[in-house]
């Protein structure tokens, strides 16, 4: 039982080596600003089709999902990358600023910077699970972040912990924190997709 149980324990640690390092070698090969989400995409779909066996993860399907995902993940990259950098120059900005009207608009900031976080990742999650357009991806993840707030809330809890740690220890970032990032969201985010699905039949 002991055995068993070590034994399933380091193969999830290998899986999530395996997947991280393919992250990373699929972002350096977009140089790393045209690669960052379409490697998040194809790791998402490769953890949803490998389910925790190492196995099925093989550099071939993670480099033909890395290709057809190339279009969609830049455009991807260009709508959440801009609006999140806008928005954290001027909370930059606006820290600066003493006085009470200026920390109201911190925390409005922050609130948009959350929602955007959030349907940034729920848009990842719907463009691997659905076959739909990117502007009806967008008007999904916004619904969806709205009518699962609690699952966001859970989920970027879970992000915050995983990449505290990282901080404290920076070599994690290479091996384990963006797999088991991916399979963390995935894993709490599956009760919104299960309500979609049934929504959707």
């Amino acid at each position: 039982m002991i055995a068993k149980g070590l034994e399933t324990g380091f193969n999830r640690v290998y899986y999530l080596i395996k997947l991280s390092l393919y992250f990373w070698g699929l972002s350096l090969s977009g140089l790393i600003v045209f690669g960052f989400v379409p490697a998040l995409l194809t790791l998402t779909e490769t953890h949803q089709e490998a389910a925790w066996n190492y196995k099925e993860l093989t550099w071939k399907k993670s480099w033909a999902l890395f290709k057809a995902y190339i279009i969609r993940g830049n455009q991807m990259m260009l709508i959440f990358g801009s609006t999140i950098l806008f928005l954290l120059l001027n909370l930059y900005l606006s820290v600066q600023t003493q006085g009470f009207i200026f920390v109201v608009i911190d925390f409005l900031i922050i609130a948009v910077l959350f929602l955007m976080i959030n349907v940034f990742i729920l848009s990842i999650l719907i463009t691997v699970t659905y076959e739909i357009n990117l502007s009806n991806t967008l008007k999904l993840a916004f619904i969806t972040f709205f009518t699962s707030l609690k699952e966001c809330l859970v989920a970027g809890l879970c992000l915050v912990v995983i990449w505290t740690i990282t901080y404290r220890y920076p070599g994690l970032i290479l091996f384990i924190s963006v797999g088991l990032s991916v399979a963390v969201v995935n894993q709490v985010t599956t009760k919104i997709f299960n309500r979609l699905k049934i929504e959707s039949i």
